[in-house]
């Protein structure tokens, strides 16, 4: 299973169990009545089940391949990843002022022409790998992810982590690699509109 499968997967997995919470949590809640489906359609099971259509990672899978494909294909391929990444991070990192912001998207986006080389890159899974080393040192993220390990892990766990630099160092780096997926889905979105290839 590929890196992108598995992180959706965990997405519907983590949908499913807030769901499940919700529902526990509302006594005497069934789920809405299951509605007809037009023109004769089967159900699915979910459908049967829950009255709302599935979640399908086949069809999001082959949507995201699709897109990567164009952006990949595409003549302005690089300027268009390295907008897309740069905008999608600047846009979730680069502060709340509209300058700042710009200035934030134009570091990042020298920063991924500097790792993409005089070739370019590769693919985009290349500009997403490209994207960890950038998400791990930026400190509003670094903050962030240094906050969400204090809250979730076992306190002396999380003392003797932050005690030793190159520990905490490699797993800031884990969490950059997982999260440079998000960051992914976030920049195929602004290459979609950026090239205007799917409706």
């Amino acid at each position: 299973m590929d890196y992108l499968t598995k992180y959706y997967k965990n997405l519907s997995e983590q949908l499913q169990e807030r769901i499940n919470l919700l529902e526990a949590q509302t006594p005497g809640y069934y789920g809405p009545e299951p509605t007809r489906p037009k023109y004769g359609a089967p159900y699915s099971t979910h459908e049967r089940n829950s009255g709302m259509p599935g979640f399908d990672l086949s069809k999001s899978m082959e949507l995201y391949n699709k897109t990567k494909s164009a952006i990949e294909s595409h003549p302005n391929a690089q300027a268009i990843m390295v907008g897309a990444f740069s905008g999608a991070w600047s846009e979730q990192h680069g502060g709340a002022d509209r300058k700042a912001r710009r200035a934030f998207g134009t570091r990042v986006a020298d920063q991924l022409r500097t790792a993409a080389g005089p070739g370019g890159f590769e693919s985009f899974d290349h500009a997403v790998d490209a994207m960890v080393p950038i998400i791990a040192a930026t400190p509003s993220w670094r903050q962030e992810a240094i906050g969400n390990l204090k809250e979730t892990m076992h306190p002396d766990k999380f003392e003797q982590l932050n005690a030793d630099p190159q520990a905490l160092e490699r797993e800031l780096k884990r969490m950059a690699g997982d999260h440079s997926l998000e960051v992914a889905s976030e920049a195929l979105k602004h290459a979609e509109t950026r090239i205007g290839f799917l409706n």
